[in-house]
């Protein structure tokens, strides 16, 4: 698809005039005179572009109302059954998941609001959902997962029986996230390898758009020996071995702010990461960055993964469940203040192995011990759920 993209961008500006102070002497007795401050309010942002066909794609996705494209599309029979299905599943998503999560966050101080925060979010598959509802004002996301990427539809191209499958398959992969709180990999491997229902991309789309927000751009990066993200010219093979990412730009909620999600389809483990250190000099280059973790299948609680464990470990702020990083390491970590939330006393039967006996010991003594109020990772399907909250001193 070869869309042109006008991108417009103007800094908010609050002018102040200050107070005024003068002095005169008069009969040697200093007197001063004090004016009212006058505070002028600021221009409201101006609305920055965005591409509407990719937008309008989008929404198309998430059974949304386009702006002008895919209308009749949208008027087909079948088009009704994705839009009440995906209508009555976002709602679920928000009364039991988005909502609680926001709310969990306000009261708990969970948050992290410094200019051109990066969320880093490894092993995230296409969770964009949670990453910006735990953190909706990060300006980066830098997501990977051994998913495909995927590339851009241009729905108005395709066959109605091939639209009618993709959709299919998008509802079929929300019914996961709704009813267990994350994605499973083994039937990410099946759902998102379609023929126009590809990769990560795709659902990333979905809940961008389900989230209010707009589209700019879509292309695809490569990370280059200084850790630098290059454009890929549309269609160009790369047959290198330099770390890929497909990268959506897209507008805060109110449309004033351009924001960036990057997905890599890359191999999270040593013998990867420590031959292409670019990717640890990418991630390093946003500055303050906050790591976020769940239903991440304890991979980096193994030997091989230390790189990856470094990168979340020297985050400003981290925020995960017990699949994460080990608990140890962050007790072993004197510039770490940590809180524990919830419940913590199993873990599902393919993870035994990886149980913490020193976190469900500190967690119980936690004051913060109880049920979360959203369901979240793999313990969701037992009433449980934890997580671990860990700031630099």
């Amino acid at each position: 698809m070869s869309i042109q993209h006008t991108l417009a961008g103007i800094a908010s500006a609050c002018i102040i005039l200050s107070s005024c102070t003068s002095s005169t002497n008069e009969n040697k007795t200093e007197k001063t005179e004090v004016k009212d401050s006058v505070k002028i309010e600021a221009e409201p942002k101006k609305q920055l572009a965005f591409d509407t066909l990719l937008t309008d794609a989008s929404r198309f996705i998430a059974g949304m109302p386009t702006h002008k494209y895919l209308k009749e599309e949208q008027a087909a029979e079948y088009y009704s059954e994705h839009k009440t299905f995906t209508d009555e599943s976002w709602k679920i998503t928000q009364d039991s998941m988005i909502n609680p999560v926001q709310k969990w966050c306000a009261d708990n101080k969970i948050q992290d609001q410094r200019d051109s925060l990066l969320c880093f979010y490894p092993l995230s598959g296409p969770d964009f959902l949670f990453g910006n509802a735990f953190f909706p004002t990060a300006d980066h996301f830098v997501m990977l997962g051994l998913e495909p990427r995927g590339n851009m539809v241009d729905f108005r191209e395709l066959k109605e029986a091939e639209i009618i499958k993709y959709l299919s398959g998008i509802r079929q992969s929300m019914k996961y996230i709704n009813s267990r709180g994350y994605f499973v990999t083994s039937h990410m491997s099946s759902d998102f390898t379609k023929a126009h229902l590809n990769g990560m991309l795709h659902m990333m789309l979905y809940m961008m758009a389900r989230t209010n927000h707009a589209i700019v751009d879509i292309y695809n990066v490569k990370i280059d020996s200084t850790g630098k993200a290059i454009r890929l010219a549309e269609g160009e093979k790369y047959t290198g071995d330099s770390p890929l990412a497909v990268k959506i730009e897209f507008l805060s909620p109110d449309g004033t702010e351009l924001r960036d999600a990057y997905y890599f389809k890359m191999n999270a483990a040593d013998d990867y990461l420590l031959k292409h250190t670019e990717f640890e000099t990418f991630v390093n280059g946003f500055g303050h960055r906050v790591s976020y973790m769940k239903s991440a299948s304890c991979v980096l609680q193994n030997t091989p993964f230390s790189v990856m464990r470094k990168l979340v470990l020297n985050s400003d702020k981290v925020l995960q469940d017990d699949t994460g990083v080990p608990y140890k390491y962050f007790l072993d970590d004197s510039t770490f203040s940590i809180s524990l939330y919830g419940t913590y006393s199993q873990t599902i039967d393919d993870l035994d192995w990886c149980m913490q006996k020193q976190l469900k010991k500190d967690l119980e003594a936690s004051k913060h011990y109880g049920n979360l109020p959203f369901k979240i990772s793999y313990n969701g399907n037992y009433g449980e759920g934890m997580m671990i909250w860990a700031v630099k001193k």
